[in-house]
């Protein structure tokens, strides 16, 4: 939770453009592709969590920014339902279907490869 609030913290302090949305996601997209091989060798477990909710909080702040034309209200209750809707996929399915099906470490390269797919989705 602290890496959250202090990622869309110290986000909302920049005026975004698309460009720094595009280079998030390729920060993401290597940051979780090395965090797969950190986690595997147990390296520094407790820093890879405060870095990727800093990340997350970062990007909340980024697409909160993008998003400034339509109302603040309306801009946070889409964001936060979005996340809500994240969390229930993920806590359903992840522990019943995926986790039992792949394993976890394959599981854990399952978000670089989501986080590439978001990344080209910015391109249409």
């Amino acid at each position: 939770m602290a890496g959250i609030s202090l990622g869309s913290l110290l986000s909302s302090f920049k005026n975004h453009t698309r460009k720094i949305l595009i280079y998030s996601e390729i920060f993401h997209f290597i940051f979780y592709l090395s965090a797969y091989f950190s986690l595997i060798n147990n390296k520094f477990p407790l820093i890879l969590i405060f870095v990727s909710g800093f990340l997350t909080g970062w990007e909340f702040g980024i697409i909160s920014f993008l998003f400034k034309k339509e109302n603040l209200i309306d801009i946070t209750g889409k964001l936060y339902s979005i996340d809500l809707m994240g969390a229930l996929f993920s806590s359903l399915f992840l522990p019943l279907f995926f986790i039992p099906g792949f394993g976890i470490y394959n599981i854990l390269l399952l978000i670089p490869i989501l986080k590439f797919s978001n990344f080209l989705n910015l391109f249409k």
